[in-house]
């Protein structure tokens, strides 16, 4: 795991330090304090190429959280707007004069630390990630030396995936043969959970993930997307994990389109399956409620557990706080404000 994350001249951190990282980090902070930025910033870290999908061979930045992705053929160069209206505001009010930099370090696994570094060269956009180098602008062109350990992540935006994609993912699930796992960690969102299936239904066009919850007429399997917004968004989400074996997760916005009760299950799942599988998690919230169930999830595994609380700074812009079971304890208990 990553301990010590580092950024400067990016969005709106001239220069910020967050540590320690935990297992699990949820950041808070008013509007405009750069959470959402911090998940691009890991992201950015951790990519080889990150101007470049190998999939379509376009970039994946601009659609990660914020949607401003606009849609041109693969295999073909960034278009100015691109350059204009998203690669130059990762720069503080698109002063491109000042590199931006990004790492990510582990003092338990050095060999796993990530540097990236945004330039401006003329009419070009140069990003360099250990020893790997790429270049974006108008008549340039990409290429990508593999580095040697590349860690992988997945991120979950405020807008959920199609469960056509989500099926696939299940079916992929079920050809490594981690179905019942899959279920196991559903489970613990939705008890009534038996099993999942890969169906395609006679005269229906795509694939569809249903589910066997035990009730209904002759017990018949209901469709995935019934089960509730927590569960079909975590179904998903952990096929993916499974499958791609991804050791870092971004999600934004943690409480959108869930149920208050529903938070406190998804946390106790998204914790046992970190664990299980060595995975990192980085989220993002407004919701008090968010951040009081995590606590109260974590309070068995304290140190698995943190709140990274960023607010504005008079002398360095954002600075930004790690509380951890303690200090949320004493945040809760006098009704501090934390979000």
């Amino acid at each position: 795991m990553f301990d010590k994350l580092t950024i400067e001249h990016f969005r709106a951190f001239e220069k910020i330090e967050i540590v320690p990282l935990h297992r699990v980090n949820l950041i808070a902070g008013g509007n405009n304090v750069g959470k959402t930025s911090v998940l691009e910033a890991i992201w950015f870290a951790l990519q080889d190429n990150p101007f470049t999908s190998p999939e379509t061979q376009t970039s994946r930045a601009q659609a990660l959280f914020r949607r401003s992705s606009i849609d041109y053929r693969p295999h073909t160069q960034s278009p100015p707007d691109d350059i204009d209206n998203f690669w130059k505001w990762l720069f503080p009010q698109k002063d491109t004069s000042l590199p931006i930099s990004i790492g990510l370090s582990s003092s338990v696994a050095p060999l796993n630390d990530r540097v990236l570094t945004f330039r401006f060269e003329g009419a070009q956009l140069h990003a360099t990630a250990g020893k790997v180098h790429s270049t974006l602008g108008q008549h340039s062109s990409s290429s990508v030396t593999p580095p040697v350990s590349a860690p992988e992540c997945i991120t979950l935006a405020t807008f959920h995936s199609s469960p056509v994609v989500d099926a696939e993912r299940v079916n992929a699930v079920s050809v490594i043969n981690r179905d019942d796992e899959l279920v196991t960690y559903l489970r613990l969102i939705d008890p009534r959970i038996r099993k999942l299936k890969y169906l395609k239904l006679p005269g229906h066009q795509h694939p569809y993930v249903y589910a066997d919850v035990g009730f209904g007429k002759d017990k018949e399997l209901i469709p995935a997307t019934q089960l509730g917004q927590g569960t079909a968004r975590m179904l998903g989400l952990f096929a993916s994990l499974m499958t791609e074996q991804a050791r870092v997760l971004l999600i934004d916005e943690f409480e959108n389109g869930l149920q208050h009760d529903a938070i406190g299950p998804i946390w106790s799942a998204l914790g046992k399956f970190a664990r299980d599988n060595n995975v990192q998690i980085f989220a993002t919230t407004h919701s008090f409620e968010c951040i009081a169930a995590a606590h109260k999830v974590f309070a068995e595994n304290a140190d698995d557990f943190a709140v990274i609380k960023l607010r504005s700074d008079p002398t360095q812009g954002i600075a930004a706080f790690v509380l951890d079971h303690a200090n949320i304890d004493v945040a809760i208990e006098t009704e501090m404000e934390i979000r």
